[in-house]
């Protein structure tokens, strides 16, 4: 039987943690074959006995050089001991223990068709639900079966139990569940039935309170995208899409094909096709977007026609012939504005408002939309570039080679020999033109705190920008800094203090 081997790059494994959860330990390696559980003083707290870790809720789900499995919490103590599961699944605060799973279930030979048809999905033997303690809350068995879902559904005495959480109750019922889906932190929770499909928001933490809605709608569907506002379902086989309105807690059923969907910015919820690209309004028809939006209500129509006219819709008005002589992105690009660049025929780059006007005087060589900072990279001349705000003021004391982006409120600011400094989003000088090697994360937020990382000559600094850009550690070669709080040179760690893991 082929232990479970939860191998997860160490760096992109933790780069996914929350950053909203406390921080208290991390596995680190010397050898990238074995690893050790440490603190965030940097003292170790478990031997390097294992081979294989992924982190979960209840602190590490582990494989020691027996290829054992187990499962430690973020202290190192035991709460599932190495080897009494071939396999172990974690789910939320929950374990799925497997034993011989390559054997199959066998059904009493007297049991009808329909019998065995209800079954099918639910194991009667080798499968422990566990809580985050390691406790097992049920075992497989003729009397209870269970199905190894998003979250474990118990069949019991002809009843259906969706456990939830570290074991808690989220539905009872006689009536047969087919599936359970939940998102990434268990936020919200759907579970599939013959004619209907019912919905679980759980987060009692925000204003709005829990509750359930029953959609009444046959299916299989997948949560695809979700943010504090809305839901987004998605069944592939019949082609419908759910939007949940979480906070009037209702639901809308829409016909549409799609690859998939997330939501932008501003809350808006975005239907992506294999060629089109959708924005979708509470109780509206699907808009398809061509060019630059803002809203489901201020957007640009792109024409057939390069140069126009396009067409503007801005609230409740719409401008079918404007600006004409005008090229428009090609692309669907969110705006953070109700400002866009606009390429007007034999004179240059330019902004316009959703009104039809022109906003900024100036014509440039080029100009890229405002960012979240209300600033906008504008080409002056050959390798001159300045930002701007939305007033076209010049935001930059001189121009530089060129001027990229590279996160938060920050601008790497290039001259003609390849070396950089960084500005900020007033155009303040942050850093002289010195360096030479932008990292590819550059810009790290650990403990609410942004850190900046950039290279002079092969040597990495980290500055931090709570303090005043202070710089608190710097090494030859390439450095990254984890969102968990610690440096890490090859395989040599230090604190955020700059000390060394011994």
């Amino acid at each position: 039987m082929k232990k479970i081997l939860v191998f997860v790059m160490m760096m992109a494994m933790l780069c996914g943690c929350s950053q909203n959860k406390t921080v208290t330990t991390f596995m680190l390696t010397r050898d990238n074959e074995t690893y050790a559980l440490y603190n965030t003083e940097g003292k170790q707290i478990t031997e390097n006995d294992y081979t294989y870790y992924k982190e979960v809720n209840a602190g590490y789900l582990i494989n020691d050089k027996d290829e054992q499995v187990g499962v430690i919490d973020e202290s190192g103590d035991t709460i599932i001991e190495l080897g009494i599961y071939d396999t172990i699944e974690s789910i939320n605060s929950m374990f799925y223990g497997y034993n011989d799973v390559s054997q199959e279930t066998t059904v009493d030979s007297e049991e009808t068709t329909d019998e065995v048809e209800d079954r099918s999905g639910y194991l009667s033997d080798n499968l422990d639900v566990l809580n985050s303690d390691g406790d097992v809350l049920y075992s497989a068995s003729d009397d209870v079966q269970i199905m190894q879902s998003d979250l474990p559904v118990i069949l019991e005495d002809d009843t259906y139990t969706v456990l939830y959480k570290d074991g808690d109750t989220i539905y009872s019922g006689t009536d047969k569940i087919s599936y359970v889906k939940q998102n990434s932190n268990g936020t919200y929770v759907l579970i599939g039935f013959e004619d209907y499909v019912k919905f679980y928001y759980t987060d009692t933490s925000e204003e709005v309170s829990s509750f359930d809605l029953t959609i009444e709608d046959s299916g299989e569907y997948n949560i695809i995208a979700t943010n504090e506002t809305g839901v987004i379902l998605y069944d592939k086989n019949n082609e419908k899409v759910i939007y949940i309105d979480i906070a009037n807690q209702v639901y809308y059923i829409i016909e549409q094909k799609i690859e998939s969907a997330y939501f932008d910015s501003k809350n808006n919820a975005i239907f992506l096709t294999e060629n089109d690209t959708y924005i979708y309004s509470i109780g509206h028809e699907l808009i398809k977007l061509t060019t630059y939006y803002y809203s489901s209500s201020i957007y640009l129509e792109r024409s057939g026609s390069v140069y126009g006219p396009h067409t503007i819709y801005n609230s409740d008005t719409t401008i079918d012939d404007a600006l004409v002589d005008m090229q428009l992105n090609p692309e669907v690009n969110e705006l953070n504005s109700v400002i866009y660049p606009v390429y007007a025929k034999d004179q240059g780059y330019t902004y316009y408002d959703f009104d039809g006007n022109q906003v900024i005087d100036t014509y440039y060589l080029s100009a890229e939309a405002f960012d979240e900072n209300g600033c906008a990279i504008v080409q002056l001349q050959d390798n001159s570039y300045t930002l701007i705000n939305s007033d076209g003021k010049q935001l930059t004391k001189s121009t530089y080679f060129s001027i990229k982006y590279i996160g938060s409120s920050y601008y790497a600011v290039y001259n003609e020999n390849g070396f950089f400094g960084v500005v900020n989003s007033s155009g303040e000088e942050i850093f002289a033109q010195e360096y030479t090697e932008l990292p590819e994360n550059c810009i790290v937020e650990s403990n609410n705190t942004i850190y900046l990382l950039l290279i002079k000559n092969g040597r990495t600094y980290v500055y931090d920008s709570a303090s005043d850009m202070k710089e608190i550690f710097s090494h030859e070669g390439n450095v990254i800094l984890n969102p968990k709080g610690y440096f890490v040179v090859d395989n040599t760690y230090y604190t955020i203090e700059g000390e060394e893991i011994e």
